[in-house]
């Protein structure tokens, strides 16, 4: 599991708490790429809260603040893998929606993504309503607006 500090811990509790309240659907969209977190946002704007981050660490801080319901991480990311960010939070909370979203077509990648239990794995290039079906998937399961 990624590292965790003990304010953090208090901060995960906190927002897992506040999680089971909140009536807004919260997306975390880590991404490398400018234009595909851009893509994201014009997709997901006024539908939900998003937040993006560009990295693992920033991606696990944010995850740790707010506890998103649904997750899209990119695997190659500048500083590490999306794998392993997949994994901490799954192993953090593992009723987590995580969806991989990745260029990568490599079967050892899918294997992982499965091991890691993410809830998807969407291939680049993707469309707007590749990522609209995720989100209307979650919200059908959870009946969320």
């Amino acid at each position: 599991m990624l590292p965790i500090s003990d304010a953090q811990t208090e901060q995960i509790r906190a927002a897992l708490r506040d999680k089971q309240s909140r009536s807004t659907l919260h997306v975390l969209v880590v991404e490398d790429q400018p234009f595909l977190r851009r893509l994201f946002a014009e997709v997901l704007q006024g539908q939900c809260v998003i937040d993006e981050a560009a990295s693992v660490a920033d991606g696990w801080a944010k995850y740790l603040a707010t506890a998103h319901d649904l997750v899209f991480v990119d695997i190659g990311l500048s500083d590490g893998s999306g794998h392993d960010l997949a994994a901490s939070i799954r192993q953090l909370e593992p009723s987590a929606h995580v969806v991989m979203a990745t260029a990568s077509h490599d079967a050892k990648d899918k294997a992982l993504a499965q091991q890691n239990r993410a809830t998807g794995y969407l291939t680049k290039p993707f469309t707007k309503q590749n990522i609209q079906d995720y989100v209307a998937a979650y919200r059908l399961k959870h009946r969320t607006g």
